[in-house]
């Protein structure tokens, strides 16, 4: 996958640092013999990526305090910018060890990092051993931006192995089936498809293909997303497809623009550290229009899509914020509409296409085990209002829900 130049300098400045630095190193070593000490037993050196020196820790709890003060002394001939008022620590009749160990690592620490322009001179140089060594379209292109440290900071959070969060086995996949039923039973026709959908993919992780639940509104199609996610152990990420901004949140904004940045797909990876989390998008029908940048480049959600729908071009996405390729393949959608009109057949093909149609009153009055269990009381109200109002065309789930959320417990004694 390529990456910018400034990943790969950060690569290689470790041992870049150690190398630059390894006279001084001797140096330090050579005062330590001089003491009778030995630097690797009482030293212990590391070197991020993103520092000007090696990050340094000092133990001389096992020195005795005449080696200790001749190591402080010889530290302090060896550097000039010690005063006085510092040498007389190593030269009084009584030792102060922590002390004296926290003077000789801070000199130490000082020695062992590099002045600005030593670094930037560092830098430049592996830089100019990356283009000798690296593939150009190995190296990725990155925006000059006031976002751009946003993104990279996200990208470089998410670095290092991804897991696959979810069901791993059939019996997995039957034991999260069974627990979204137990939430949702008037899903029933709906779960045994994607119940058959996931065992298809059985293997490391939740995984199935692209799927779109279209009917109504209000039948609980939100719901059952997340209540999947829930039951998998899988995060998930839920975005408004009928928002004008929704092209650009999933893709990203291109290197360039003033408000460059990742797509909230990739962002949510490595945020995660889930190669295979659950996008939700809701009202998907309501994004066939699109959004038109400051120059004229028009884009649309349906079209940002398509890339990430298809298995062979998700597995190297090239993001358009930061030019990195990656594979975005074990990405898990599920999508919502309630009408498909507006949707492309060369979109739509990339779907599973799962039906919920508007729910019976059977199905209603199932749903009441999840939406009032053990309240018979409320129970009864429910099947009143069921019985009275579910043929009227704007009555659903939601509707339900809510008038059962709206009766406190003050207005059921009324009900009796």
């Amino acid at each position: 996958m390529p990456r910018t130049e400034e990943w790969h300098v950060r690569q290689r400045l470790p041992d870049a640092l150690k190398t630059w630095l390894q006279p001084k190193i001797n140096d330090l070593i050579e005062i330590f013999g001089a003491a009778g000490l030995e630097f690797d037993e009482f030293v212990t050196l590391t070197w991020p990526d993103d520092d000007d020196g090696a990050d340094l820790s000092l133990d001389l709890s096992s020195a005795t305090d005449d080696r200790i003060r001749a190591l402080g002394i010889g530290i302090c001939s060896s550097y000039a910018q010690f005063e006085a008022d510092v040498v007389k620590f190593f030269t009084e009749e009584t030792v102060n060890r922590r002390r004296c160990t926290s003077i000789i690592e801070q000199a130490m620490t000082d020695a062992l990092r590099l002045p600005k322009n030593q670094l930037n001179a560092l830098k430049a140089k592996i830089l100019e051993t990356v283009h000798a060594e690296v593939a150009p379209d190995q190296i990725a292109k990155v925006a000059s931006s006031r976002h751009r440290h946003d993104w990279v900071d996200q990208l470089e959070g998410g670095e290092g192995p991804l897991v696959l969060a979810g069901p791993r086995t059939a019996h997995d996949i039957d034991v999260m089936i069974a627990d979204v039923y137990a939430r949702a039973p008037w899903m029933d026709a709906q779960l045994e498809r994607i119940w058959h959908l996931a065992k298809a993919h059985v293997g490391e992780g939740l995984g199935f293909p692209p799927i779109l639940l279209h009917g109504p509104g209000g039948t609980g199609k939100s719901m059952l997303a997340s209540l999947i996610s829930d039951a998998a152990g899988v995060p998930s990420h839920e975005m408004d497809g009928s928002a004008g901004s929704a092209a650009f949140r999933v893709a990203g904004l291109e290197a360039g623009w003033s408000s460059s940045r990742i797509g909230e797909p990739l962002r949510f990876i490595a945020e995660q550290r889930c190669a295979n989390p659950l996008m939700i998008i809701n009202e998907l029908d309501k994004a066939a229009g699109g959004a038109q940048s400051s120059n004229g480049t028009a884009t649309s959600l349906i079209h940002a899509l398509l890339p990430l729908l298809d298995p062979h071009s998700a597995t190297s996405w090239r993001c358009p914020a930061s030019g990195l390729v990656c594979d975005m393949s074990r990405l898990n959608w599920i999508f919502t509409a309630n009408e498909l009109d507006q949707l492309s057949q060369p979109f739509l093909s990339r779907l599973e296409v799962i039906q919920v149609p508007a729910m019976t009153k059977a199905q209603y009055l199932k749903a009441l085990d999840v939406l009032c269990p053990d309240d018979e009381l409320m129970q009864d109200f429910a099947r009143r209002f069921i019985e009275e109002n579910w043929q009227h065309p704007r009555f659903s789930l939601r509707l339900l829900a809510r008038a059962i959320n709206r009766l406190s417990a003050k207005d059921q004694s009324n009900l009796q």
